[in-house]
């Protein structure tokens, strides 16, 4: 998508942006990121697609904030499904609540039936906050190595672990 990768030229000086980095070494994330985006540009509108680009997938000269770009690629996931699979009545950012300013990141109508989407990611707010203090931390990094194996299993109450 020679649009996307014009925007890139303005942002390779960025080298801790991830989509910068995964477009050097041609990783999938970005070839999957211009499949995104191809789906996106069709949905929305020229001013959506561009905040989107720019607001949202940080693509223009700035520092990289990947807090707020992890946020958005949860999100983007999100509404690529969507706007795959519902083209046809599709919105982003949709106001639903007359009272408020509040929106809804993804609407699809399907079988006359309006479905209204909010993604929800990890801030990092609570973990920031805990490994601010001084004491032992634990925590699990990815899955136990046996995990899943028999021998492994657990029942308590009925279910299974």
């Amino acid at each position: 998508m020679k649009e996307i990768e014009d925007k890139f030229k303005n942002i390779n000086s960025i080298k801790d942006h991830y989509l910068v980095k995964a477009m050097e070494t041609e990783h999938c994330y970005y070839s999957e990121f211009i499949e995104a985006a191809k789906i996106l540009k069709q949905a929305l509108s020229d001013k959506e697609f561009e905040y989107w680009c720019a607001e949202k997938m940080l693509i223009k000269n700035q520092s990289f904030a990947e807090k707020t770009f992890i946020q958005y690629a949860v999100e983007t996931a999100t509404s690529r499904f969507f706007a795959e699979n519902y083209p046809a009545e599709f919105k982003t950012e949709v106001k639903i609540n007359p009272n408020n300013n509040k929106d809804v990141d993804v609407q699809f109508i399907d079988n006359g039936f309006t479905f209204n989407v909010e993604v929800k990611c990890s801030d990092f707010v609570s973990k920031e906050k805990i490994e601010a203090q001084n004491g032992y931390k634990y925590t699990t990094a990815g899955r136990l190595p046996d995990r899943g194996q028999q021998g492994s299993i657990r029942k308590v109450g009925g279910f299974s672990f």
